[in-house]
This record gives C-alpha cells, structure tokens and sequence, in this order.
C-alpha cells in the first residue's frame, strides 16, 4: 500500500513537471495493483501520449472505461480515445450518458427561441440582424423530427462576433484548426457537448485578423447559411451519436479507401469522421442536399451518405 501511495505521489509529481516517462513509471505501477482510481488512469493515458505513444494511451483509456464504465473520468476518457482511434472508442459509447428532455424556460420551449446573440468584446461590431435572420432560415427548414429533438434536448444556438468574443482571452484562437490551414479564430462556428442539456451550437460571423483582435468583414450569406446547417448537423450527431457508431465508421473508412489521393486531398477535412458526418446530417436534416458543398462530400462519401440516409430516414 506504502509503494502505491508514494508511486502515485511521485508520478503526479513527474507528470506535473512534464517528466512524461518517469510520471509513465510510477502511474504503471500503481495500475498493475489493480486498485487505482479512475483519475489515476487519466493521467497514465494523458502521460503516454506526453511521450508520443498514442496507442497505449488508448489503451489505457479503453482500461479505465472497461473498469469505471459510470465514472466521470470515463466520459473523458471516451471523448479523448475517439481523438486517436473512433472505430475503437466506439465500442464503449455506453459510457456516456444518455441524451434527457429537458424542461426549457417559459418562452423557450422551441429551439428557435433560443437563438442567443453574444454581445462584441475588443470594439467589434455587434452581431448584424442579416446574420441572425439568416440562422433563424436554415433553423426554420429543419425537418420536423430533428427540430423536436433539438427542442426537447434544451440544444442552444449561439452567435457571437467571433470566437474571441464569446471566448475573451481564449489562448487556443491561433491554434490551427483540424484538418484546415485556418486558426480557430478564423472558423465560422463550433459546436459543444454538454452533459446537463443538448448542445450548444455555435456560430460565429466574422474571422479574425491574425495576430490581431481585430476582425475581418463578415462570412458571406452563403456561407454564414451553410455554416449553420452543418453546425446543426453537429447537434444531431450529439444528441444520436451517429459518428460514433461503429457501422458509420466502417462506411467512412470505406469512402477514404476508395479515394484517389487528389480526392483525399480535397477532402482533407472531411476525413474525420464526425465532420463527414454532421456535414452530410445536417445537409439532409436542412434540406440543403444542392448546397455545392454539401453535393460535393455526399459525393466522395457515398456509403456514409447512404448508411446516414437509413438511419435518419430521409431519401
């Protein structure tokens, strides 16, 4: 008992100080005991990847969800496994919880009531009433089963400036953005999970000017329009888990085997699966199957297009 506390204290100790292999050391130990507590697992999996093994530390996660299935470090431990291997984090979707009705504020009962508008930070312009029109268009052709659900999970629409206005001093907003040349502060919107109610779908009118807190002119209508749909198709995919199904992700891998490599290229984006996804939902939930860029990723991802058609019933 003596050697696990003082294996533990010194691997916190080792990961603290960014000592990724010797924290890797003592966290090992303490696991084999077959005693430790889920957070213990979080941070051997989080100290394996600070050595560049991906592989055990999805392993490691996959321990902890198979040993602490109702644990909240589970949860994390999914969301982080499906960043390295989501065909293999699929098998434990179970772990998280399941989607609730939740009970909206007088006023707010449909979700198109709670489109909220940030308000600008840094001396930007406010949020423009074409923008907020232009959501409320793309909410408006949502099909009647999928604007339900959105409804009743209390799912927000959120549109602000820019992300850094929503985000004040976020340090991530230069960060590069998966599978694009763009930082986040330059993306049109994102969307988030949230435990206690359905997602907050996120959308953003202006990039920024890098290196600045300043901002860009707005996205273009198309655009803006597009964005929200997808962002939309990002909230369904929350709320029915559809990119982490394991068929979806078989389908997927299919498309990309299929590719020539200049397709993969065009389609860089689009090879994480839940971006395939949610593009290709929300095109089909929003009625926007002749967005150009919508045809174009049903296109180079027909089996995923035809599997998610099955799936929400809309052909």
């Amino acid at each position: 008992m003596a050697q696990s506390e003082q294996s533990l204290k010194d691997g916190l100790a080792a990961y603290g100080r960014r000592d990724y292999r010797t924290a890797v050391q003592h966290l090992s130990i303490v696991t084999a005991k077959g005693a430790a507590q889920p957070a213990v697992y979080l941070y051997l999996a989080y100290a394996f990847t600070g050595c560049g093994d991906q592989r055990r530390a999805l392993d490691t996660y996959c321990q902890l969800m198979s040993k602490y299935p109702t644990s909240p470090e589970s949860q994390t431990a999914f969301h982080q496994a499906v960043r390295i291997d989501p065909l293999v984090a699929s098998r434990y979707s179970s772990v998280l919880p399941a989607a609730k009705k939740v009970v909206s504020a007088p006023g707010q009962e449909a979700f198109i009531d709670r489109v909220f508008i940030t308000p600008p930070q840094y001396g930007h312009s406010p949020v423009s009433a074409r923008t907020v029109e232009l959501v409320k268009r793309a909410i408006r052709k949502v099909r009647a089963p999928y604007y339900k659900m959105l409804s009743e999970s209390g799912a927000t629409f959120t549109v602000a400036p820019n992300s850094m206005d929503r985000w004040p001093g976020h340090k991530d907003i230069e960060a590069k953005a998966d599978g694009t040349e763009s930082v986040i502060g330059e993306m049109g919107g994102q969307t988030y999970h949230r435990d206690n109610g359905g997602p907050d779908i996120g959308l953003f009118e202006r990039p920024m000017i890098r290196g600045t807190t300043k901002l860009q002119e707005p996205f273009t209508d198309e655009s803006i329009y597009h964005c929200a749909i997808h962002e939309m198709g990002h909230g369904i995919d929350d709320l029915m888990r559809l990119s982490l199904n394991a068929e979806f992700l078989l389908k997927h891998k299919d498309d990309i085997a299929a590719m020539n490599e200049e397709a993969r290229s065009e389609n860089t984006y689009y090879l994480k699966p839940m971006e395939a996804c949610s593009e290709i939902t929300g095109a089909l939930i929003g009625d926007n199957v002749n967005d150009s860029q919508s045809k174009a990723v049903m296109q180079a991802f027909p089996r995923s297009t035809q599997w998610l058609r099955a799936k929400l019933g809309i052909w």
